[in-house]
């Protein structure tokens, strides 16, 4: 009696793979990365802004810092401003006792991607101020709709939300 070798020919195998590549395709359109990345950008700018806010309002109720009027700011924003605290970053104010506000956070921060389309702005007319987030998930643009700002698009935090 002839004896067979036992194994998986080239087709079986060619099949093989080809499946479990078909089901890897239909996974990642199921499971979206690139949608958990701007999800994780944006849970990120949501607390930033959130850190910045906090600041401003806590320096301001201490007599830290005055607000100061940003018409025509041309560096009020995160991709050309700087992240110094003193009043001269991306965020202007009058540093009345020179602390600025470091006794909240160390650095203003900048967006994840901080290009020319997501970024972080900053407006003031001297008694309120708004800060600005564009964000990128479809899961939290409900965030930027429901924030009572006058721009749907755009995430808005601050005493009013329609300076810009």
């Amino acid at each position: 009696m002839p004896e067979y070798k036992k194994g998986f020919t080239l087709i079986e195998l060619l099949i093989v793979i080809t499946v479990i590549g078909i089901l890897a395709g239909i996974l990642v359109m199921i499971i979206n990365p690139r949608e958990y990345q701007a999800q994780a950008r944006d849970a990120r700018r949501l607390n930033d802004i959130l850190s910045v806010q906090t600041a401003i309002i806590d320096s301001l109720a201490n007599g830290v810092i005055s607000l100061t009027d940003t018409a025509g700011c041309a560096d009020c924003s995160s991709n050309i401003g700087t992240e110094e605290i003193d009043g001269s970053g991306w965020v202007k104010f009058n540093n009345i006792k020179g602390r600025g506000l470091i006794d909240v956070i160390s650095v203003l921060p900048i967006d994840p991607i901080n290009n020319n389309t997501y970024y972080f702005s900053y407006y003031s007319d001297g008694n309120d101020f708004e800060l600005n987030a564009v964000l990128e998930s479809t899961r939290y643009q409900t965030n930027a709709q429901r924030d009572g700002g006058n721009d749907n698009d755009i995430y808005e935090r601050g005493f009013n939300l329609n300076l810009k």
